[in-house]
């Protein structure tokens, strides 16, 4: 054994016995891939803590020789062990490689490796007819519910409805995939006697979740008899989301009815909708401009999608911002805004972006990032409050911001991004806590900017407007470059703010807002951006 495989396995060991983690890390690191012949071996030794702290190791010590022994780990009958091989070629190389090696694996004969396999391709390459295939294998149709509620295609449906009951089975009770499946067949318009009734009965389920999708299923696809259902089970429900879904399902239905009191009308109207597109198309954000055609026909669809769903936060001709006087009541306590919100093992706020978020590679995330693939769960307003902004947006998807005021008088806001259509608020109405304002966005579509379905909640102290100083610091994205620039001239309109490029010197103009993912560590620890812990204003004010 050489000097330096007893080094690397000293600090093998000390990562095994999990002392000084950050430090051994980094000595590790600085190894590289003389430290991969160690990390192998452990890879191969069958003990799963030893294989687990190889796996964490060759994230940061790389070889090429590596390469197959942890292709081969995604054939392995350990769950976890697929996913850390999956996790650790991610970190190595492309999405497009990772999708080559699973494309291998997709018809192999044990379920579990085929399943994995078949949902690394959904995340970057959708395919309706491998779904049309993967769904009739009762094996290995729930690999999919992560990505069946972007399919709309009609025959899925009978599929859907098996992999529903599937998954509601006691003996093996699955709610992510029920969850899913309930968003599935909203999505793939199953405004069938048989499924509503389903949906009905789910109203009554033990799981909470499982109610709250049900009624967000009769949102979508409810008809007028529902809404009694909905205020009925309303009145009696405990939980806080599910019964914010209660009360906007029967409003949606209530005010869809409204608006197409002809039912023959709707349904005509419904059934060339639904035969407009099979799928939603992938659109993953890469920090590019999308394509201007392909944005003029997600946004024509978006307008049809709120007009025959009689959608309050999109439409047309409504104003996206409001900016007249607060009147909402005082935001006396605060709620959480998805399910299950609470976690102090999430450190998304505050986290340094490292070279693998390529967009926003040395920066540092501002909102806490949670409800990670629940696709059209419920969001609620986390305090009473006005609706300042409320619609679709580049890179955000569908947004609400909230401003609130405190009895003291002191005012904050509150963001909610990368939502579903279903946004149930408009700019410049008041909302109260725990009201319902949307549902969490679908994968990688257009709708929730091009990311994994996930809500990003932010919270910010002060009021919605903000007006900069001639002189003040702010991040400037210019030509895709980050720069720190210096305001010029700003009113409640725009700001406008001075860079240094490599070619000189560059007047920029900025929205007037502090609406941002993303700052500068230099922004950061001067601590001039006003944002907050979002868990932390929960956890103190709840």
């Amino acid at each position: 054994m050489s000097l330096a495989d007893g080094y690397v396995r000293e600090i093998f060991e000390a990562l095994l016995a999990r002392r000084d983690v950050d430090e051994h890390t980094w000595l590790l690191a600085q190894c590289g891939e003389y430290a991969v012949p160690v990390l192998l071996e452990h890879l191969a030794s069958g003990d799963f803590e030893r294989q687990k702290i190889a796996c964490y190791g060759l994230q940061f010590c790389w070889d090429p020789v590596a390469r197959v022994p942890v292709e081969k780990l995604l054939e392995h009958a350990d769950e976890r062990l697929r996913d850390m091989g999956a996790q650790v070629l991610s970190k190595h190389y492309s999405l497009a490689e990772i999708a080559r090696v699973s494309r291998r694996l997709e018809d192999h004969p044990h379920p579990e490796v085929s399943g994995h396999a078949v949902s690394h391709l959904e995340a970057q390459q959708p395919d309706l007819a491998r779904v049309r295939k993967v769904l009739a294998d009762a094996r290995r149709a729930p690999w999919l519910w992560k990505f069946l509620p972007r399919y709309y295609a009609s025959d899925l449906t009978p599929g859907t409805r098996a992999l529903l009951e599937d998954a509601l089975n006691e003996a093996d009770f699955a709610p992510n995939v029920a969850c899913a499946a309930l968003a599935a067949l909203a999505m793939q318009n199953d405004r069938s006697a048989e499924t509503r009734l389903r949906a009905r009965a789910l109203l009554k389920h033990t799981h909470a979740g499982v109610r709250e999708l049900a009624a967000e299923f009769l949102a979508w696809q409810g008809a007028l008899e529902d809404a009694a259902i909905l205020r009925a089970a309303a009145e009696k429900e405990q939980d806080v989301h599910t019964g914010a879904s209660l009360r906007a399902a029967e409003e949606s239905i209530v005010r869809r009815c409204a608006a197409w009191p002809s039912a023959i009308d709707h349904a005509r109207a419904l059934e060339i909708f639904a035969a407009s597109e099979d799928m939603e198309p992938y659109f993953a954000y890469k920090g590019d401009d999308p394509d201007p055609r392909f944005v003029q026909l997600r946004e024509a669809r978006l307008d049809a999608l709120a007009k025959l769903f009689v959608i309050s936060g999109h439409q047309r001709g409504a104003a996206r911002e409001y900016l007249g006087d607060f009147n909402a009541s005082e935001a006396r306590r605060v709620a959480t805004p998805v399910r299950d919100y609470l976690d102090t093992n999430r450190t998304s706020f505050a986290l340094l972006s490292d070279s693998t978020n390529k967009d926003f590679k040395g920066q540092v995330h501002v909102g806490d990032d949670v409800a990670w693939f629940r696709d059209l769960s419920t969001v609620a307003a986390m305090a009473d409050g006005l609706v300042r902004r409320a619609g679709h947006f580049e890179t955000w998807g569908y947004m609400v911001i909230l401003e609130h005021r405190t009895a003291r008088g002191e005012f904050f806001c509150s963001l909610y991004a990368h939502m579903s259509p279903f946004v149930t608020v408009r700019a410049g109405e008041c909302v109260r806590l725990g009201q319902k304002i949307g549902s969490v966005g679908r994968s990688f579509t257009w709708e929730n900017g091009g990311y994994a379905a996930h809500l990003h909640f932010a919270v910010h102290r002060g009021p919605y407007v903000q007006i900069k100083q001639p002189g003040d610091k702010v991040d400037v994205r210019y030509k895709n470059k980050l720069y720190t620039g210096t305001v010029v001239i700003a009113d409640a309109n725009e700001t406008v703010a001075r860079i240094d490029s490599w070619f000189g010197p560059h007047l920029v103009h900025l929205p007037a807002t502090w609406v941002r993912g993303y700052i500068s560590p230099q922004q950061w620890y001067a601590r001039r951006h006003g944002f907050m812990d979002p868990q932390r204003v929960v956890r103190e004010n709840q």
